[in-house]
C-alpha cells in the first residue's frame, strides 16, 4: 500500500514538474522550425514501366536514394491520390473520385472545400513559407476558367509554366 501511494506521490508530483517546465522554462528557449522538402513522383509503378524512361534517376536514386519494396497507396488513380495526400483524408472522405470535373478534381467542393484544408494552409497558419512546382490536380487551369489562381496556402506557384506545356502536349 505504501509503495503505491508514494507511485502515485511520485507521478503526480512528475507530471506536475513537467507541466511548470513547459509553461515557465521550455518556452524561454526560442522555437526553431523545421525545414522539410516534400516530393512526389508519379506514374512509376513496374508494372507499365514508369521508370524506363528515367534510367539517370533511376541510377541517381539507386546510388542515393531509399527504394521501397512494398509501398501503399490511398487510392491508385492520380487526382484522388493526390486529394488524399494534400488532405490526409481517404476518398470517400475528400470526395475527389477520378481524374474529371465531375469526379471533383479541382471541381467546385475541392476548391472551396477541401482545398482550403491541405496540409499546406495548415503549414501556412503556423508560419512556414510554402512553394508548389509540378502537376497539381488534373483539372487545375481546365476547370471553368479556373486554375489562373494560386491555390490556398501557396506563397510560391510554379505551375503555370507546366500547365501551357501540358496542353500543348495534349492538343
Amino acid at each position: 500500500m505504501m509503495k503505491r501511494r508514494w507511485l502515485l506521490v511520485s507521478s503526480s508530483s512528475f507530471c506536475f514538474f513537467l507541466l511548470v517546465y513547459s509553461l515557465f522554462l521550455g518556452s524561454k528557449k526560442p522555437k526553431v522550425k523545421p525545414n522539410f522538402v516534400f516530393i512526389l513522383t508519379d506514374d512509376q509503378d513496374v508494372a507499365l514501366g514508369g521508370m524506363t524512361p528515367l534510367s539517370r534517376t533511376r541510377k541517381h536514386y539507386s546510388e542515393h536514394g531509399v527504394s521501397f519494396l512494398n509501398a501503399f497507396t490511398a487510392v491508385p488513380v492520380c487526382c484522388p491520390s493526390r486529394a488524399s495526400i494534400l488532405t490526409g483524408l481517404y476518398q470517400h472522405n475528400h470526395k475527389v473520385f477520378n481524374n474529371s470535373l465531375d469526379g471533383n478534381c479541382y471541381g467546385n467542393e475541392w476548391r472551396n472545400i477541401q482545398e482550403r484544408q491541405t496540409f499546406v494552409t495548415k503549414l501556412k497558419n503556423e508560419g512556414y513559407v510554402t512553394f508548389y512546382a509540378g502537376k497539381y490536380m488534373n483539372q487545375y487551369g481546365l476547370a471553368e476558367g479556373k486554375g489562373s489562381e494560386v491555390p490556398s496556402g501557396w506563397d510560391y506557384w510554379n505551375d503555370r509554366e507546366l500547365r501551357v506545356l501540358q496542353l500543348q502536349f495534349i492538343c
